[in-house]
């Protein structure tokens, strides 16, 4: 009673949402400003600091050679493997400063690494995990951010992550856009009250497969960034016990290439775009919503009520459709919750059930021009 009366009295809210954006090291508290400047200050309570490094900061002293090779090695050949390689820079800075939410992204690293799934995502994952000061990690995945408990897991953390995510479908897309973006909100401990708070961690998972959403808004899919693995590293290349080498004899480097990161994103004000991570976003925006796909592909909008389709008939054209393009087949009462969610949940109910307000296109029937440059995103809008 006494503790809890002398918190009471001392007690400053929002003391650690207002503190100063930093990390400490040894020598000294460092702070990247805009523009991306970077300082290092004597050590004071008014930092607000809990997490730190046991070691001082260096640039020009510290190196992570076999980082860097992790790194080539696993985008060699690609493309975009320079942008790739900033933009989890950058990223893993923003998570380090807890500033990630600013800039409104989660990072998504994907790819199956064919038969043998070793494709370099885990690794890469690990070490940036490692090289985070202790207790600045948790682990949430998105499907579980709606629920109070879950979210007080990620109070005060400076990055989750979720090194498979589920391939369940992110029903709650309002409280996966707000948790990305830091909007308050409230959590509650196991047995204790519900608190307010601002998320400040960053995301970022790994997924061999991605899951389905709910949202289909502009918003949700602004929110994500892919970073795609498409290199099997072949079993000659491959070291054992490389994240823990890195982590043990180069994370002094690997801390100081994390705040480069974060200088290089708040003098340019965004991150590092890749082309890839453009084509796999729109890529899976499609197959989250394959039903809205279905739609603009095999239907149009019934001209009379007597070229309305009824419920069975479209989800059967649906299923055939969807093994046909190797889409997972959801259930009757799934597809009905989906077709609601797109517009259609108050059709016309008859006596052989509810009709829905589409046709099917015939034989060599070309499918309407869609009102935008994408059909799926048209159709999740209406």
């Amino acid at each position: 009673g006494a503790i809890g009366l002398a918190t009471e009295w001392v007690t400053r809210p929002g003391f650690f949402d207002d503190a100063t954006r930093g990390i400490a090291f040894s020598n000294g508290f460092v702070r990247v400003g805009a523009g991306g400047h970077v300082t290092v200050d004597a050590h004071s309570p008014d930092h607000g600091a809990r997490f730190s490094y046991p070691f001082a900061f260096d640039p020009k002293a510290a190196s992570c050679p076999r980082w860097a090779k992790c790194l080539g090695d696993a985008f060699g050949g690609d493309d975009d493997a320079r942008q790739k390689i900033m933009a989890l820079q950058e990223f893993a800075g923003a998570a380090l400063f807890g500033i990630a939410p600013r800039y409104a992204k989660a990072l998504v690293m994907w790819g199956s690494g064919a038969a043998t799934g070793r494709n370099g995502k885990s690794t890469i994952m690990d070490i940036i995990a490692a090289a985070m000061p202790t207790g600045t990690i948790a682990h949430v995945a998105p499907q579980s951010w709606g629920a109070e408990y879950h979210r007080d897991m990620l109070a005060g953390k400076l990055l989750n992550v979720v090194s498979e995510l589920p391939e369940a479908d992110i029903l709650d897309g309002e409280s996966f856009k707000a948790t990305i973006t830091g909007d308050g909100m409230t959590a509650r401990p196991i047995y204790g009250k519900p608190y307010p708070f601002k998320p400040i961690a960053a995301h970022m998972f790994a997924a061999n497969r991605l899951p389905g959403s709910n949202d289909q808004s502009q918003g949700f899919w602004e929110r994500l960034i892919v970073i795609v693995f498409n290199r099997v590293i072949p079993a000659a290349e491959r070291i054992a016990g490389l994240s823990e080498t890195i982590i043990s004899e180069e994370l002094d480097g690997v801390a100081a290439w994390m705040v480069a990161g974060a200088r290089r994103l708040l003098a340019q004000g965004r991150y590092t775009e890749c082309r890839s991570s453009t084509t796999a976003v729109d890529r899976w925006k499609r197959e989250a919503n394959p039903i809205a796909t279905f739609l603009s592909e095999k239907t149009r909008p019934a001209a009379t009520d007597y070229e309305r389709t009824s419920a069975t008939d479209l989800f059967e054209a649906f299923k055939t459709w969807a093994e046909i393009n190797r889409y997972k087949v959801m259930s009757s009462h799934k597809f009905g919750l989906r077709m609601s969610m797109l517009g259609y949940g108050e059709d016309k109910h008859t006596r052989v059930g509810t009709m829905y307000p589409v046709t099917m296109l015939r034989m060599g029937e070309a499918p309407p021009d869609p009102p935008e440059a994408d059909p799926a995103e048209a159709w999740a809008r209406e």
